[in-house]
């Protein structure tokens, strides 16, 4: 049997198969190896790990229809496999249009190009870019203004100005040289 609590799905031991489901929060799946990261010292934080804090926080602020966390997984996708229809369809499933804060998981594997990308969830470091809609008045277009947050120096940059790149792209405008 499964017990559900507000969105949480919490599997009965008889419904693990193969790897150790612990939460399925949302659709944010979280296995028994991904908890394991989190009580090592030297293992970084996989996809799992940060789609389920980008849930929670979607989920803990849903009532602010302007707001959006993004999976780690959609960035990914967007990086090494997206065209200028996929990315147009991204733009229409995500809602983009409506959203004023989007919130973006940066990890170094997002530079690495599609020829040589062959396992998700690579990389080594994560940092946060944060992509602010800018308000205009009249019929001026609304720049995108972003900002990185990263523990590593800057080790990201390259990652963050590639990501924010493709979203000037969607969004069709940019704040502007350096805007990261």
């Amino acid at each position: 049997s499964i017990q559900i609590i507000e969105g949480i799905i919490m599997p009965s031991a008889a419904e693990k198969s193969g790897e150790n489901l612990v939460l399925n929060y949302h659709d944010a799946v979280v296995y028994q190896s991904d908890l394991e990261l989190l009580d090592s010292n030297t293992a970084w934080l996989n996809d799992a790990c940060i789609n389920f804090q980008m849930t929670r926080l979607q989920q803990r602020h849903k009532n602010i229809v302007d707001l959006l966390f993004i999976d780690p997984s959609v960035i990914s996708f967007m990086m090494h496999q997206c065209d200028d229809e996929d990315l147009a369809d991204l733009n229409q499933g995500l809602h983009l249009e409506t959203k004023k804060r989007i919130f973006v998981p940066i990890n170094d594997n997002y530079i690495v190009s599609a020829d040589t990308f062959r396992r998700p969830g690579g990389g080594s470091h994560w940092s946060l870019l944060v992509i602010l809609v800018v308000q205009s008045s009249g019929n001026q277009e609304q720049p995108l203004m972003c900002y990185h947050f990263d523990s590593g120096h800057g080790s990201n940059f390259r990652a963050a100005s590639a990501v924010a790149d493709v979203f000037c792209s969607i969004f069709e405008n940019c704040g502007g040289p350096g805007r990261v």
